[in-house]
């Protein structure tokens, strides 16, 4: 078995010409197409059917360079070829949505073999035509693929061109798109990407968030204030404040004087239902860091309103041995934690880029996250006391 899952994925690929048959999400092709009307046609049409099988594969292949026997035949110098730029900008020109492709190549038995490899995202299913795609045969008559026609997949065979996707493929396909095929909190991930259709409803110190698109998915946070509330001038050292993931550089910021007068911290609880059930339970940091944001990153207006962050505990279930702080931040950008702080700030503070949103990854130490020891190993910075505690009073 590899470790590196992206070498895995690659020698399944791969191994399928030899240990696979035809089927609902591989095809097999003995050359490529040919690069005219007809061509594109067949490649157009054959891509639309793998794209909208009902396979639970989200990967798709069709290689070329194997004949229907399992023969290998070698492409190098096909004059056909294309590449995943080529394809790509012709299924631009006929589908306003298409699928990811990626064309690889690889020797096998002394054989050049390519594949053309269809990434779908049931976001985007079904994948139709925006426009006609059409030529004609030698004998002059006229063969089309019609706008918004579906085309799928049975097994090793695609519909025909007059034939297109029964009632049911497309009913299902439609399900997929809006994630019914999928446990409850994958769906919940699915609906969480879709952030223009939450609506927030405020009621005293509980906020319900409802999926628009399925009023049973919902969000309640419930917060107490005044219990949890606590003032960056208030901490007595850094290590109080990793219990948010707060950067290193955020509290040399506080000790040097910034101004971090009004900003504040506390936990709030969000609550996941689906189908009048409670799923789970999380605990959301709720920051406010103002003059931070404005004194050290000046150009990003849209990050000075108040943010949430995953809670430590929950970031720390996402590492690994030996991570990398990239692939730690690309880890906590998937979770189902931090799409419910994207998609909470977005109604309530109106941050409406993800990439804007994702800049808040920026503000995590990882350091902590990712050395157990880090608190040791830098305990006196650590902690050091803070300089702007309030003074006491004597008499």
């Amino acid at each position: 078995m590899y470790k590196d899952k992206n070498i895995q994925r690659e020698f399944e690929m791969w191994n399928m010409i030899q240990n696979s048959t035809e089927n609902d999400y591989v095809d097999f092709k003995s050359q490529w197409y040919t690069n005219d009307k007809r061509g594109n046609f067949d490649m157009i049409h054959d891509i639309l059917s793998l794209a909208n099988s009902l396979t639970d594969n989200l990967e798709r292949y069709i290689f070329i360079g194997v004949n229907d026997d399992k023969s290998l035949t070698d492409v190098s110098e096909d004059a056909n070829k294309r590449t995943s730029e080529d394809i790509i900008q012709k299924l631009r020109n006929y589908i306003s949505v298409p699928p990811i492709i990626e064309v690889y190549s690889r020797i096998i038995e002394g054989n050049q073999i390519d594949c053309i490899k269809i990434s779908v995202r049931n976001r985007d299913l079904p994948y139709v035509t925006y426009k006609e795609v059409e030529y004609e045969t030698p004998k002059n008559k006229k063969r089309c693929i019609p706008k918004y026609a579906i085309f799928s997949r049975n097994g090793s065979r695609n519909n025909g061109v007059l034939e297109y996707a029964s009632k049911e493929v497309v009913e299902e396909l439609f399900a997929r798109k809006r994630g019914e095929h999928l446990p409850v909190l994958e769906r919940f991930v699915q609906y969480l990407e879709d952030v223009a259709n939450w609506k927030r409803v405020k009621s005293g110190n509980q906020s319900t968030y409802y999926y628009t698109k399925n009023h049973t998915f919902k969000i309640v946070r419930v917060e107490d204030l005044e219990d949890q509330v606590v003032r960056a001038s208030n901490f007595p050292n850094y290590a109080y404040l990793l219990d948010f993931a707060i950067c290193e550089e955020y509290w040399k910021y506080h000790q040097r004087e910034g101004s971090t007068y009004d900003d504040v911290f506390y936990w709030i609880k969000a609550e996941l239902w689906a189908d009048n059930t409670i799923l789970e339970v999380f605990d959301l940091a709720s920051i406010y860091l103002k003059y931070f944001f404005i004194d050290e990153l000046r150009g990003y207006n849209r990050l000075y309103s108040d943010f949430y962050l995953p809670n430590r505990y929950d970031m720390l279930k996402l590492r690994e041995d030996s991570m990398h702080p990239d692939a730690l931040k690309l880890a906590i950008s998937k979770s189902i934690q931090f799409k419910i702080c994207r998609m909470m700030a977005h109604l309530d503070h109106e941050v409406s880029m993800s990439y804007c949103y994702d800049k808040y990854l920026d503000f995590i130490n990882y350091k902590d996250l990712l050395d157990l020891n880090y608190r040791m190993s830098n305990k006196e910075f650590v902690y050091e006391q803070n300089i702007k505690l309030p003074k006491i009073k004597t008499n």
